[in-house]
């Protein structure tokens, strides 16, 4: 396999490989690369929870910036699309409840609607626009595949008709229909047990192609380097407070617990052996 022809060329670590292996297109990292120049994928996502089977993507982007007036926060899109009928769609997957609250999501519509009108253009020129959260659990926890969330008009309920729209699509949805086999897509690491050719395609071609494994595997060494570097930053603040070492070794064993990091590593970002950084990392509860 010519995989193993390039393990040893830069980054292909057992462990990197392992992680890629357990990608699945909810993981946002790998969602990102899935989309990246595939509108067939962004397409098939959209027509299921649209419920549009004649929709057609038209533009795709993956990781937009969208930067507002100074000092505002700034927002990067995982992918950001637009159909025939001009209706743009920010697509955000979101495997941490607690940060997809509406709070979130209300942030994020609100970015998109100042995206779409020009200066001096009129209000009414603003498009049809959908932000669509899909959360890795049943975000509301009602047992829905779909949560639309629409702005109403007391007492009626009549629909305030806003060009804003916000969905939640449950991620740990299942049955046989088209949106319980496309959440099972979602968090399968498997292309073989996929439901969906374009999903299992994509799915495939990043996880075994030569190139795109490379470029992932950077990708992931890129990551855990930054998080390191203000892991080591953080636990620099920390000791001032509680001691330099303490505080260093505070935050290397929680980068170990999450997975981020190993236990020989971390021990040699201290400066330690396994057994120094284990021992102290227990005395502090840590480990």
């Amino acid at each position: 396999m010519e995989l193993e022809k390039i393990r040893d060329e830069l980054l292909l670590t057992e462990e990197n490989l392992a992680c890629l292996r357990a990608f699945r297109p909810i993981d946002d990292t790998f969602m990102r690369r899935l989309f990246r120049d595939n509108k067939a994928l962004a397409q098939l996502v959209l027509r299921i929870i649209m419920k549009k089977p004649d929709l057609i993507v038209e533009q795709l982007e993956v990781q937009t910036d969208l930067k507002m007036v100074t000092g505002a926060r700034s927002l990067v899109l995982d992918a950001y699309a637009a159909d025939q009928a001009g209706v743009k769609y920010d697509i955000e997957v979101q495997r941490d409840a607690g940060k997809a609250g509406p709070a979130r999501a209300t942030y994020h519509a609100a970015m998109l609607v100042a995206d779409n009108l020009k200066k001096g253009e009129d209000f009414e020129k603003l498009p049809q626009m959908v932000t669509v959260f899909i959360t890795e659990k049943d975000y509301y926890g009602e047992g829905c595949a779909r949560y639309p969330v629409e702005w109403t008009v007391e007492p009626s309920g009549q629909l305030f008709g806003s060009p804003s729209h916000i969905i939640y699509v449950n991620g740990s949805y299942r049955d046989d229909s088209d949106i319980g086999w496309l959440m099972h897509d979602f968090c399968c690491a498997d292309p073989d047990e996929m439901h969906y050719a374009e999903m299992a395609e994509s799915t495939r071609y990043y996880k075994e192609n030569p190139k795109e494994v490379r470029d992932m595997c950077e990708l992931m060494e890129k990551r855990l380097s930054e998080r390191e570097k203000k892991g080591v930053e953080k636990g620099l603040a920390q000791g001032m407070e509680k001691g330099l070492m303490q505080g260093i070794i505070s935050t290397l064993a929680a980068l170990v617990k999450e997975g981020d990091i190993s236990l020989k590593k971390a021990a040699e970002k201290a400066g330690l052996s396994v057994e120094e950084f284990t021992k102290q990392a227990r005395q502090m509860n840590l480990l």
